[in-house]
């Protein structure tokens, strides 16, 4: 349940929000709930938490997402049948609010520049790769960045970007457990999941059997599929619904690079993070991606880096083995990841969005 703090006065306002992704959800859903409370209409696209906190569904986000570009290509059927019914209703709205998900949020700003107030929360990670994509950012009435140090790339680009903080730092951090665990957090899409699922199994039926293993499954992943990727090892996972269950009894966390290692981090859990691209994409992404790492806490900075896997390197002897090393260390590592989270921390954070939602249409 999202807590829809102090109303704003957004009543008779229409909202045009859309994120497609798990993670986007995350983020839009309690802003959704501040802006409802006072009044204002959310329409769009969102997953089961925005549509509880009040949105109301034009198309649905199954099946949209996607990673590499390989894998996207196999998702534009439906991103293209439902970009045009998107467009369409976001003409109609006083402001638009467009979460994370560049691969349809960036032609949506575009079709809807000149007509309706673009907010971007999440805009595109152009700091990372393909930096050109910024220059289209200047159009936009407000750029939220959730990190420091993109508003900063972003300003010195001549981009009009703020910085509001990262919500998952102002979520309650769970307890620690009395023994080892480890949480598994593959993702939200399918094809990354697939290929890095296999690959962790055989990691995780080499571990001490007395480690509990929970899984995170995603919305729209079903978890007979999930049974199927994870073969023998099976038996020895819990899937659970939510990243916050399986980090409940995990001292470890092993996740694929997105907002999970995030999530792992700023929940006290030190998390290694995997990187596995088609290798299509992978080609273009090394020429493409300008980052030194790839798990956000290490792009975060301000602590020791924290072990990353990527391409040939993810296979299950290397996966074991720096579990096992993070989880001998997992008590040093409360500190550091304390102080990361002290460090993206801003007091009301989603009224902080909503206002700044309601300010563009002025």
């Amino acid at each position: 349940m999202c807590d829809p703090g102090p109303e704003l006065p957004t009543a008779g306002l229409r909202v045009f929000a859309v994120a497609g992704e798990a993670s986007g959800d995350r983020l839009l859903a309690p802003v959704v709930a501040r802006l409802v409370s006072g009044g204002a209409e959310v329409f769009g696209l969102g997953g089961p938490l925005s549509i509880a906190a009040g949105l109301v569904p034009v198309v649905s986000a199954a099946g949209l997402a996607a990673h590499g570009l390989v894998e996207a290509a196999g998702a534009l059927p439906a991103t293209l049948h439902a970009f045009g019914r998107l467009r369409a209703a976001g003409i109609g709205a006083d402001v638009a609010l467009l979460v994370d998900f560049p691969e349809v949020n960036e032609r949506l700003a575009a079709a809807l520049r000149g007509r309706v107030p673009v907010v971007r929360l999440a805009p595109p990670q152009a700091w990372a790769w393909r930096p050109w994509r910024a220059a289209a950012l200047r159009h936009n009435a407000a750029n939220l960045c959730l990190f420091a140090f993109e508003s900063e790339w972003l300003r010195a680009k001549g981009v009009h970007a703020d910085w509001v903080g990262h919500p998952l730092a102002d979520a309650p951090t769970p307890p620690w457990p009395e023994a080892t665990g480890v949480a598994l957090l593959p993702g939200s899409r399918s094809a990354t999941v697939a290929r890095l699922l296999p690959l962790i199994a055989p990691a995780v039926s080499a571990l001490p059997r007395a480690w509990p293993v929970r899984l995170a499954r995603a919305p729209g992943l079903d978890e007979a599929w999930l049974g199927e990727h994870l073969g023998l090892a099976r038996a020895r996972v819990e899937i659970v619904e939510t990243v916050t269950e399986a980090l409940a009894e995990a001292t470890v966390a092993v996740a694929g690079a997105g907002t999970a290692t995030l999530h792992a981090a700023l929940a006290g859990r030190p998390v290694l993070t995997l990187a596995r691209l088609h290798p299509a994409s992978a080609a273009v992404a090394r020429r493409l991606v300008q980052t030194p790492a790839f798990g956000l806490p290490n792009l975060v900075g301000g602590m020791p880096r924290l072990p990353e896997l990527v391409q040939d390197e993810v296979t299950p002897a290397n996966i074991e083995q720096a579990v096992r090393a993070l989880a001998t260390a997992a008590e040093a590592w409360r500190a550091p990841l304390l102080r990361l989270r002290l460090g993206l921390q801003r007091p009301d954070w989603a009224g902080r969005v909503a206002r700044a939602v309601t300010a563009a249409v002025r």
